[in-house]
């Protein structure tokens, strides 16, 4: 059994802060531990939720991520550049705020050289705040799937073209709470509401560009945003159109569960997200959204959550 600290965790995942989110790790085989302590200071507190800060519940999950790849680096067969690969079974318990250590626990299991799945689960105290099932792949030649493929992506056929219902920044403020570090969209284009009986879609964009505040950095100069960061810009996208229509105004949306979620590879600098969401209310207090981010004519992901409206 040992215990990491800092700069052995940095070493291993080759992660600057702000999106270092572990402190500590204790290793024993396919059992790995870890800590994070949440101080007001973070970066992401003053634009989530900034009157009410809480941790985003994607970065719980990325601290998991992060975790079990500090633990699968341990045997020495694995070198590259570590990646969410999928999302399931996920479930916020409870907020994480200012204040609170976060203890983290993964256990491994059918590892290979390039994938392996994890169970992890995050408490405060004795109190869970979110369990989740992912798996990991390495990038296997980062050269190739961490650089561009051209200077500028056409508009995927598949992303529609809406009329009705765009919203700029200074709009998408006013109906969600996220601000600067971690407001993840830029503009909505529009959204429709089918004539017969299906769900809402609406279509956000979302620019990543090479001073973007969440990117994970590497000492190398390489940058991508982290998959799980692929989440929350979908969520928000959703909270935007959601949050805009008139009987949920005035409300907050908080992540409950996310299921299903695939990821075809990173995003770096220069790309341009869009990303097409349909939603459905369920009971007027909980909502779904299934969406799927393009880049270019790439299908970049595929995520499906779940919501809670509260006052």
């Amino acid at each position: 059994m040992s215990v990491l600290g800092t700069d052995s965790v940095l070493a291993q995942l080759g992660v600057e802060p702000p999106y270092l989110l572990l402190d500590r790790i204790e290793l024993d085989g396919d059992q790995a531990r870890g800590v994070k302590l949440l101080s007001i200071s973070e970066a992401f507190f003053a634009g989530h939720f900034p009157a009410q800060p809480i941790m985003p519940g994607v970065l719980q999950v990325e601290a998991m991520a992060q975790l079990a790849t500090v633990a699968w680096r341990q045997d020495g067969t694995v070198s590259d550049y570590v990646v969410t690969q999928s999302v399931d079974k996920v479930k916020f318990r409870r907020p994480v705020v200012p204040g609170d250590l976060l203890s983290l626990e993964a256990t491994l299991s059918d590892a290979t050289s390039t994938t392996l799945t994890v169970a992890a689960t995050a408490r405060v105290g004795e109190e869970v705040t979110c369990e989740a099932q992912f798996t990991l792949a390495t990038v296997a030649d980062p050269a190739v799937d961490l650089a561009p493929r051209q200077l500028t992506a056409p508009r995927a056929a598949e992303v529609p073209v809406l009329q009705e219902g765009a919203l700029d920044t200074e709009e998408i403020q006013s109906f969600i709470p996220h601000r600067f570090p971690f407001l993840l969209i830029d503009r909505v284009e529009g959204w429709h509401q089918p004539e017969e009986d299906g769900m809402p879609e609406m279509v956000a964009v979302k620019n990543l560009t090479a001073t973007e505040a969440n990117l994970v950095r590497h000492p190398s100069g390489r940058c991508w945003l982290s998959n799980c960061l692929q989440l929350e810009v979908a969520a928000q996208a959703g909270c935007a159109y959601a949050l805009s229509r008139p009987e949920h105004r005035g409300k907050l949306a908080y992540f409950m569960s996310i299921e299903d979620c695939t990821f075809n590879r990173p995003l770096i600098p220069g790309d341009r997200m869009y990303i097409v969401m349909s939603l459905r209310t369920i009971r007027q207090r909980f909502g779904q959204a299934f969406g799927k981010v393009y880049v270019g004519e790439d299908l970049v992901s595929v995520t499906n959550v779940k919501f809670a409206f509260t006052e």
